[in-house]
């Protein structure tokens, strides 16, 4: 596959997670897997091998990626099988009325900052779509995407596609040791939002190595970042 040049941000700095108690920075457990055994995230593995471990360059971008599926608009309601969610969340919340949270989404939940390292291909980026582009084409088409673009990248329908080209990341080295710590991309939500997801290699532990300085907390209601995307997406608490 093509690839070389492609465009890399190392060493990253700060990030942000919103998760699950105990410790929302440890791999999903494999037991909230589909049934076939994967993950369906954007850039999990199709082989469903190693997960992903999704972050965000602030806590508004944390909140703007959880919550979408929450927006009161009828077009996002009737495809809501199409937006970014956690996988555990599928589980736990049952589908409400467009523009409703639940209170108990609060529960268990805690959010943190981190220190991320590594190096983490761009892949929204020009240069990382032109270099990949020319091997990627037909397989695109063959998936069903007529054109490999940035909209493809983003696109949630595309998913069998970014997840192919995570795996080729992913198996992507140099002298023998993994070329990529994982993947760099701009949110479906907004461009200015940029997101990571790190790659689960098969010496790492609980905690991925690439992260340092963790740190999380309780999340409740009066996070500033929280009220702030509950607002921008119009959104209200409601008790169940």
């Amino acid at each position: 596959m093509a690839g070389e040049g492609l465009p890399v941000s190392r060493e990253p700095g700060t990030v942000w997670r919103v998760g699950y108690a105990p410790n929302p920075w440890e791999w999903t457990d494999w037991k909230f897997a589909n049934t076939d055994g994967r993950f369906d995230g954007r850039w999990d593995d199709p082989a469903g091998q190693y997960r992903t471990l999704y972050v965000a360059e602030s806590a508004i971008a944390c909140f703007i990626e959880v919550l979408a599926k929450f927006r009161p608009d009828p077009r996002v309601a009737e495809g809501l099988g199409e937006i970014e969610s956690d996988d555990v969340d599928e589980i736990a919340f049952p589908t409400l009325s467009p523009g409703s949270v639940s209170t108990d989404w609060i529960e268990n939940r805690r959010i943190g900052s981190a220190t991320l390292r590594g190096a983490y291909v761009q892949v929204t980026h020009a240069a990382a779509v032109a270099s990949l582009r020319p091997d990627w084409v037909s397989p695109a088409r063959r998936l069903g995407v007529t054109e490999f673009d940035t909209s493809a990248l983003k696109d949630s329908g595309s998913r069998a596609l970014t997840q192919a080209i995570s795996r080729y990341l992913y198996e992507t080295t140099v002298e023998s040791q993994p070329a990529y710590s994982g993947v760099e991309f701009a949110s479906r939500h907004g461009d200015d939002l940029r997101l990571w997801a790190i790659f689960e290699y098969p010496n790492h532990a609980l905690v991925s190595p690439e992260l340092a300085d963790i740190t999380d907390e309780p999340l409740t209601a009066a996070h500033p970042a929280l009220q702030e995307a509950m607002t921008l997406f119009q959104l209200t608490w409601v008790d169940q």
